[in-house]
C-alpha cells in the first residue's frame, strides 16, 4: 500500500546511475491484443462502515491457491484508528464479515500490509501502533477467522512507513522498517509471525530513511528493497539494495535516482518478475521526464505556472540494476491536481505489469499497463472519478493468477459529510 506525499513544483536535474537507456516501443506486445486494465465489474465498498467513520489505508493480499482477496484497512472514529479485515471472493463478493484484528485497547492503528504466505496457506496482516512505537502482526486462516494472537514483531519504530514480503520457498517474512534514529531495520519472522532474527541495518547509514517497499525475488531467493532518503542538503533520494534470505544485506546501498530538490519523488513501489529475473520501480515525480540520456532525466524548464506531474517506471535487473526509465503517464493541470500513491503488481497471465495511482484535484483513480520491457501500454484506465469526494488516496493493486483479473482498492473520503469508505474495482490483466 501506498502513501502519499506532497509534491513540490520544480525545474531541476535528476540522475540515474549509468546504465539506464531511454525507453522504446515494447517488443513483446507485438501479438497482444488484449486491453488491460478494463473495468470487468462496477466498483463496489469494501467496508461497512457508518456514518462517520473514515476507512482508508487499504492493503490487498491474493491467496495463489483459491484466487480469493484479503483486504484489510482502518477505521477511524472520534479518533480512535482500528485496523479491520474481510474476505472477499474472486469476483470480489464478501466471504466473511468485517473483522476487528484487535482488542478495544486504544491505539493509534496505522498503515495495515496484507500478505498472503504460499508455504501455510494462511494471510498475514502487519501494523503500526504509534501509541506503543511498535509493529504489530497477526495470522489469519484461509477462511478469514483469526489463528492465533496478535505479535509484536518490532519495538521502537520510528514511524508508520514499513515494508513486509514472504519468501515464496520458506514461508519467512522480510520485514524492513525505520527506526528511532531514522535507520532501516529488517529482520526475519517465522510464518506464524513470530521474530527469529536480531535486526539488521539495511538502509543507509546516514541521513532520513523511510518509504520502504520490498518484493521477493523467487529466482535468486533474496528482497529487492526500494526507499527514499533525504541527506543533509534535503536532497529528494531513491536508494536500492539487496537483501539475503537471512535478513543480511548485499553489498552496500546504492542510488536509484536523485535530485537536489527535496520532496521530489512520491513513495516508491517495486514488483517482481520471474519471467525475466527483473523488478520494476515505480514512483511519482514533480519532474518531467525526458527519455533519450543514458544517465539522467531532466526537469523541463517553463513549468512554474502549471503544476506537471508525472508516473515514472525503471525497468531494473535481478541486482537492482536500472536497465531503462520510461514515462508511465504524464498529468497536466493546475494545483492541487497531481498523481501520486503508485502501486504496481506483476500479472503472470499477460507477464505484463499493471500500475495503479491515484490524481487528486480532479479524485480519480487509474490503471495502466506496463509491458516487461518497462514501456506503457495504451492509454490509462479510469476506475473512479467522484467529484463529492477527497479521495482516490491509499491505492492498492494485486493481480490474481487464478481468476486473471486484478482488484484495486482506494479510499473515498466525502467533502461534505465527514466520512469516507474503502473501494474495490476488478479489472483485466
Amino acid at each position: 500500500m501506498r502513501r502519499s506525499t506532497s509534491l513540490l513544483l520544480a525545474a531541476l536535474l535528476v540522475v540515474a546511475l549509468p546504465g539506464i537507456s531511454a525507453a522504446a516501443p515494447d517488443a513483446d506486445t507485438a501479438a497482444d491484443s488484449r486491453v488491460a486494465g478494463v473495468p470487468v465489474a462496477p466498483l463496489f465498498k469494501i467496508n461497512d462502515g457508518g456514518l462517520w467513520t473514515q476507512e482508508d489505508n487499504s492493503s490487498i493480499a491474493v491467496n495463489t491457491t483459491t484466487g480469493e482477496y484479503l483486504v484489510a484497512w482502518i477505521e477511524t472514529e472520534l479518533g480512535d484508528a482500528t485496523i479491520y479485515s474481510r474476505l472477499l471472493r474472486a469476483d470480489g463478493a464478501p466471504r466473511s464479515e468485517q473483522r476487528r484484528l484487535h482488542g478495544t485497547a486504544t491505539y493509534r492503528n496505522q498503515e495495515p500490509t496484507a500478505l498472503f504466505n504460499p508455504i501455510t496457506g494462511k494471510y498475514v496482516v502487519l501494523w503500526y501502533r504509534a501509541d506503543a512505537r511498535t509493529l504489530a502482526a497477526r495470522v489469519i486462516h484461509p477462511d478469514g477467522t483469526f489463528a492465533g494472537s496478535i505479535r509484536t514483531v518490532a519495538r521502537n519504530v520510528g514511524g508508520n512507513d514499513f515494508a513486509a514480503a514472504v519468501n515464496e520457498d520458506t514461508g519467512e517474512i522480510m520485514l524492513v522498517f525505520r527506526d528511532l534514529q531514522q535507520r532501516l531495520r529488517s529482520r526475519i519472522l517465522h510464518p506464524d509471525a513470530r521474530p527469529t532474527s536480531q535486526l539488521r541495518t539495511v538502509g543507509n547509514t546516514w541521513d532520513f530513511n523511510y518509504g520502504p517497499a520490498l518484493a521477493y525475488n523467487s529466482i535468486a531467493g533474496n528482497f529487492g528493497l526500494v526507499y527514499q532518503v533525504d541527506d543533509e542538503n534535503d536532497s529528494g533520494i531513491i536508494s536500492r539494495r539487496l537483501i539475503a534470505s537471512t535478513g543480511k544485506p548485499t553489498g552496500v546501498a546504492r542510488l536509484l535516482v536523485l535530485s537536489w530538490q527535496d520532496d521530489t519523488f512520491n513513495r516508491p513501489d517495486i514488483a517482481f518478475n520471474p519471467d525475466r529475473n527483473e523488478f520494476l520501480v515505480v514512483f511519482g515525480s514533480d519532474l518531467e521526464v525526458v527519455a533519450g540520456s543514458p544517465t539522467a532525466t531532466v526537469a523541463g524548464a517553463g513549468h512554474r505556472a502549471t503544476q506537471v506531474d508525472h508516473m515514472v517506471g525503471i525497468r531494473v535487473d535481478k541486482k537492482l540494476r536500472p536497465v531503462r526509465l520510461a514515462e508511465i503517464e504524464q498529468n497536466a493541470g493546475f494545483d492541487p491536481t497531481f498523481m501520486h500513491d503508485p502501486a504496481v503488481a506483476y500479472s503472470p497471465e499477460t507477464r505484463k505489469y499493471l500500475v495503479a495511482f491515484g490524481r487528486t484535484g480532479e479524485v480519480e483513480v487509474r490503471v495502466r499497463r506496463v509491458g516487461a520491457l518497462g514501456d506503457p501500454l495504451g492509454g490509462a484506465r479510469l476506475l473512479s472519478a467522484d467529484p463529492e469526494a477527497w479521495g482516490g488516496e491509499w491505492v492498492d493493486i494485486a493481480c490474481n493468477p487464478i481468476s486473471t483479473e486484478c482488484l484495486v482498492t482506494w479510499d473515498d473520503q466525502r467533502r461534505q459529510v465527514g466520512f469516507g469508505d474503502v473501494f474495490g474495482r476488478l479489472v483485466t490483466g
